[in-house]
């Protein structure tokens, strides 16, 4: 049984110069499960063979860090790593600037447990003491500190293409954990579009436009109740800029595949003709 423990605002320092971060990747502290893991029974022997830091568990992609090195300290796991740089992995790269300049601040750790017992505090029922475990790996995760900022970031510096491609291709994961950190960022991360017309649109808008139209797709009331203006320009639209406002507007994979489906069943062109 692989589980996962997340700890936000874990990061602690990041160098300039070595491309190092310091971060607590556990804590002894009890999680929003009700369950502890006790930091002295952490077992990291396997996992510093093989010391990689992923992004949002995902083991599809290459790692974006390596760890340097791993301590317990009290009740924490401590760990220091090392980010490629952007010749060696672009993606890394944004996620190691998106860290230093405070976009991105959450570690989560995964792990096989070996000893466990039911909690005897009351204050948490069904929680569980894990007494011992085995370090699997480590992970950065897109819970942004300020996700608003995030639209900030390309004034920074910051490439955040790679980002979106990371997400784009992860949200697809038949991995959980993954799929939900992708679609985190997703959320998280900003995409200019242009509407109609030819204007920027705003984020905002094009999230409500979004979220109306998904709101409407699970009513079943699909696309015949779309006023006449707004059935123009979806159908301008090309079925791969309609899923990416969708994507923009914070949807889940499942309501973006019934966006799809509405193009593929060409829906949108009954629609036009009925109005």
């Amino acid at each position: 049984m692989k589980t996962y423990r997340r700890l936000q605002s874990a990061i602690e320092t990041a160098s300039a110069t070595d491309r190092t971060v310091t971060a607590v990747l556990s804590d002894q502290l009890v999680a929003l499960d009700d369950h502890v893991i006790m930091t002295d029974g952490i077992d990291t022997t396997d996992y510093v063979k093989n010391p990689v830091v992923l992004f949002a568990h995902d083991q599809n992609s290459p790692p974006i860090a390596r760890m340097l090195s791993i301590w317990k300290r009290g009740t924490q796991l401590v760990g220091k790593m090392q980010f490629a740089d952007e010749n060696a992995y672009p993606f890394a790269d944004t996620i190691y600037k998106l860290i230093r300049g405070g976009f991105l601040n959450s570690m989560s750790i995964s792990w096989f447990p070996t000893e466990s017992k039911p909690s005897r505090d009351r204050t948490r029922p069904g929680g569980i003491d894990f007494l011992r475990c085995k370090l699997l790996e480590a992970s950065v995760v897109p819970v942004p500190a300020l996700p608003s900022a995030l639209i900030e970031t390309r004034s920074s510096g910051i490439d955040l293409a790679p980002a979106h491609a990371w997400a784009r291709a992860a949200s697809q994961s038949r991995n959980e954990v993954t799929r939900r950190g992708a679609e985190t960022l997703i959320r998280a991360l900003t995409r200019r579009a242009v509407g109609a017309r030819g204007e920027p649109m705003r984020f905002e808008d094009l999230r409500a436009e979004a979220i109306k139209h998904a709101a409407k797709i699970r009513a079943n009331v699909l696309i015949y109740d779309w006023p006449s203006d707004e059935i123009e320009a979806a159908s301008s639209a090309s079925r791969s800029e309609l899923v990416e406002r969708a994507y923009a507007g914070g949807l889940s994979t499942n309501e973006i595949r019934q966006i799809e489906a509405i193009f593929d069943a060409k829906i949108l062109r009954r629609g036009n003709k009925r109005s």
